[in-house]
């Protein structure tokens, strides 16, 4: 996969990652719904995507990226997932925050997908 280039995704490859998607989902949403995309919504989604990418490696720090715990686990992520799918579900329905609920669910499951995506070390 192109994601094998990094030795390990590192909170820094997570901020990064979750930054440019959140700004990506803010702007296909406003695409979506016939929207402006207002510069301070769209920094700010990258700004929190790039902070909620990294919440599972503060709370969770390991040295070994065999270890992966429950922050960053498929069943955690089912809270972001349910918050997304009612959004979609109801476009007419959005509150004035919800872009700042969209960005942190976009960042922390592209930690996810992100880690998900790192091959695990062979520990032989």
């Amino acid at each position: 996969m192109c994601f094998r280039i990094f030795k390990s995704m590192n909170s820094e490859v997570h901020a990064i990652a979750g930054g440019a998607a959140a700004a990506l989902f803010h702007i296909m949403d406003a695409k979506k719904y016939a929207r402006d995309v207002e510069v301070k919504e769209l920094v700010g989604s990258a700004l929190i995507g790039a902070c909620t990418a990294i919440i599972p490696d503060f709370l969770e720090y390991s040295k070994d990226s065999n270890n992966r715990g429950i922050l960053s686990s498929l069943a955690l992520s089912s809270l972001p997932l349910k918050y997304l799918k009612e959004y979609t579900r109801n476009p007419n329905s959005k509150d004035s925050i919800s872009w700042i609920k969209n960005a942190a669910s976009i960042g922390y499951l592209s930690n996810l997908a992100l880690e998900g995506m790192t091959p695990k070390r062979n520990t032989d």
